[in-house]
């Protein structure tokens, strides 16, 4: 957890790799960056007379994705705090934003369905990056995206999302997506973003892959008979953005 806090702290602030004394904007960054444990120990090393080189060798620690972590069992599988947002991954492909959005567009808006500040970790998780066809050393940067706008959203239920996710520019698309999900879950359509995120979306669990086939196995699902009802577990079709893979989406009990 602390290794995961700390890999998720420079994702969120990458000024943080610069080998010399930072100045007050990295402070500023800092304190604004929803992570306080591991804010509290860069800014100790800062305050050290040898700051500079404390913060890099500190840093070492948090190139996390060059390597796969110890105890992977094998190379086709990653572990993720946020499996769950590959129950997502059918309506992104019935709505078509991934082509739109294109693989940094699409990691913004899975990371986006994740409510502060847990949200600063899944910007960091690997497993993220590769479902939404980042690659592993890009960073996803302002490139430009054409985001849906509200218009495009029309009708559906932003106010209550931007309370507990914020007004960034991937709201509409994220509620498409929500709606798109829920509506053949029983009882489930109209739910608001903290609740699905609560329920099925901030969920642990890993992704098993090889060239054929992508299962994602997520844990600790507390309303799994609805996923199970509603048909979204089981196969569930190629995803065009991860070379045709076929989507297999699983969810033991308990």
């Amino acid at each position: 957890m602390q290794w995961s806090h700390l890999t998720a702290l420079v994702e969120v602030v990458p000024e943080l790799r610069a080998p010399v004394r930072p100045d007050p904007l990295l402070r500023q960054a800092l304190a604004s960056a929803g992570l306080p444990t591991a804010v509290a120990w860069i800014e100790r090393v800062l305050d050290d007379p040898d700051g500079p080189a404390g913060l890099k060798a500190l840093l070492r620690v948090a190139e996390p994705q060059r390597r796969e972590p110890p105890g992977m069992p094998r190379p086709g599988r990653l572990r993720s705090g946020f499996a769950g947002l590959g129950l997502l991954l059918p309506a992104v492909r019935q709505l078509g934003l991934a082509e739109r959005l294109g693989p940094a567009g699409l990691h913004r808006l899975l990371v986006a369905a994740i409510p502060p500040p847990a949200r600063a970790l899944a910007a960091g998780d690997a497993a993220l990056r590769w479902l939404s066809g980042l690659p592993p050393h890009e960073r996803p940067g302002d490139a430009e995206i054409d985001w849906p706008s509200a218009a495009d959203a029309e009708g559906l239920r932003l106010a209550s999302d931007v309370e507990s996710h914020g007004d960034g520019p991937e709201m509409p698309a994220l509620r498409m997506v929500l709606d798109a999900f829920a509506a053949g879950l029983p009882g489930m359509s109209g739910s608001s973003a903290a609740y699905l995120a609560a329920q099925f979306l901030a969920r642990p669990g890993r992704l098993d892959r090889d060239a054929r086939r992508l299962v994602v196995r997520v844990e600790g699902v507390p309303l799994r008979i609805l996923l199970a009802m509603g048909g979204r577990l089981g196969p569930q079709g190629p995803l065009d953005w991860l070379d045709g893979r076929e989507l297999v989406l699983e969810a033991p009990d308990g």
